[in-house]
């Protein structure tokens, strides 16, 4: 298995501000798309927000299934502020800690581009595009709003590969590929293919083969 999809499928636990992140869901990001939360659009190298952002951010992603989110200070919110609104050191390690736990949950699968493929424009908003498509891939309605962001993709794109030959996943061993394909220009057909052979697992060389073979018809 590629390391991106154990980091989605086993994300561990994160602690923000002496609070236990639960996983962030389709819901929960939904929940911070409607408060605006500033990490949605933050780096972590150049995060501007405030305590008070952060502890919003934890109650949001802190609410339940198809529950609207409970935006109330609650006392120990307003305890954590007076302690340590003053404190940069505390905020930016808590706010690069929540930054981390958001992008981990939301690891996408790397696919190999089809140049000839003509992509289409979705129009309806991200979220609810993944949860269609985890109805369609079989979830009810409430399950699929409790799924990770980033897990929704890989099982929609897995879906998807069964129905399509055009999709097809970057694994670990494509590094290799990566490599021999950039090598190309530099040496004739048959080089490119024997030295290929040798660089990569069997497995690997065919996928690299038949992707090589598509994208010269």
């Amino acid at each position: 298995m590629s390391e991106p999809f154990l980091r989605v499928l086993f994300p561990g636990q994160a602690r923000v501000c002496g609070r236990t992140l639960p996983p962030l869901t389709l819901w929960r990001l939904a929940c911070l798309q409607a408060i605006r939360s500033p990490f949605l659009s933050l780096d972590a190298e150049e995060a501007t927000f405030t305590l008070a952002d952060l502890l919003l951010a934890i109650r949001a992603v802190r609410t339940p299934n198809q529950t609207p989110p409970n935006l109330r200070p609650r006392i120990r919110d307003v305890f954590t502020l007076l302690r340590f609104r003053k404190s940069r050191t505390y905020r930016e390690n808590h706010g690069t800690r929540f930054l981390d736990w958001l992008a981990l949950h939301q690891l996408r699968p790397e696919l190999w581009q089809n140049e000839d493929a003509e992509a289409r424009c979705i129009s309806a908003p991200l979220i609810l595009t993944q949860v269609a498509g985890l109805m369609d891939c079989g979830m009810s309605h409430a399950d699929a709003w409790d799924t990770a962001p980033g897990y929704s993709s890989w099982l929609i794109t897995s879906h998807a590969e069964r129905q399509s030959d055009r999709i097809q996943f970057v694994s670990d061993d494509d590094d290799e590929i990566a490599r021999a394909i950039e090598e190309q220009e530099l040496r004739s057909e048959a080089e490119i293919l024997a030295q290929a052979k040798l660089d990569l697992p069997p497995e690997a060389f065919e996928r690299w083969v038949s992707a090589r073979q598509k994208k010269t018809l």
